[in-house]
């Protein structure tokens, strides 16, 4: 009989690794087949760009000298929907080359200017998309939404006076947009303007109450000027309206050390102005 217990633990952990090696094998086999999937959504997402390209080649050899008002920019059209396909596919050089044909074509094309914008801004060369934007600008002065654009470029290379400045041109047009308050807003957080900060954000949280960007920049603004009591409110007000940000959290913890932060520093400088206080009393005494 004793012999038998052995032999089950051994039988037991026989069965135990077959299983372990059944499961790992169905896993790996699993993640092979997804891998393969994946590889063929990508190489079927690839080909369609490809007979995107070769549908806008062939329509552009259709009519190649039509100088008419339609078929120029019909052309135009076509080079700049070439450009998007080459894009997505990582040829930005290329792209580049048919946006800059589409606009040889039609000087006006705002589409273009702004495929060509925001495939620079894919590349990180922010000075080139604030020239696109100053073309667009130069064809429709009132297009709130290339003044925000701009804006948003020049943020990005540490330009905030002239992203506030462009960010009100854009407001002077449409004074009810959200993401314009917030982008004024953080613009000039960054410039160390904190309450005019603060009034950006509040009139973006007025326009849209669940704004993310608004309550964080309002939260980041009041914690600089040392107002943690409201920060708290603030992010309280963010959980309240169950918004699901990550980093909500977070920001509500880092606001409520700064506020414990700041007590604890009062609490110091009271109970040192005790002590002096009673030294110069013995002291006249």
């Amino acid at each position: 009989m004793p012999l038998i217990y052995p032999a089950i633990c051994v039988v037991a952990v026989i069965v135990v690794i077959a299983t372990v090696r059944a499961v790992n094998k169905s896993r790996r086999e699993s993640r092979e087949k997804y891998g393969e999937k994946q590889a063929e959504k990508i190489r079927r997402w690839q080909e369609k760009q490809a007979d995107k390209i070769k549908y806008w080649d062939n329509i552009l050899k259709i009519h190649p000298e039509d100088d008419s008002e339609v078929g120029r920019m019909s052309r135009s059209y076509a080079w700049q929907q070439k450009g998007v396909a080459l894009e997505k596919l990582g040829k930005y050089e290329e792209a580049f080359e048919c946006y800059d044909e589409a606009l040889k074509i039609w000087p006006e094309s705002r589409s273009a200017l702004q495929e060509k914008a925001d495939a620079l801004k894919k590349l990180g060369r922010y000075e080139e998309v604030i020239e696109c934007y100053d073309k667009a600008l130069r064809i429709d002065p009132e297009d709130d939404f290339r003044w925000r654009y701009k804006a948003d470029a020049l943020k990005k290379l540490g330009r905030y006076e002239e992203a506030v400045e462009c960010y009100d041109r854009a407001l002077k047009i449409k004074r009810d947009d959200a993401y314009t308050w917030d982008g004024k807003g953080d613009a000039l957080k960054e410039l160390g303007r904190y309450e005019e900060a603060i009034e950006c954000f509040d009139r973006a949280l007025k326009i849209d109450p669940k704004s993310y960007g608004a309550l964080k920049g309002k939260v980041d603004a009041l914690n600089e000027l040392g107002r943690y009591e409201e920060a708290v409110e603030c992010y309280y007000r963010t959980l309240g309206l169950g918004l699901s940000y990550p980093s909500a959290k977070e920001e509500l913890a880092k606001a409520k050390r700064a506020k414990l932060a700041k007590q604890v520093e009062d609490k110091k400088a009271e109970i040192i102005a005790d002590i002096i206080a009673k030294i110069d009393k013995e002291l006249g005494e």
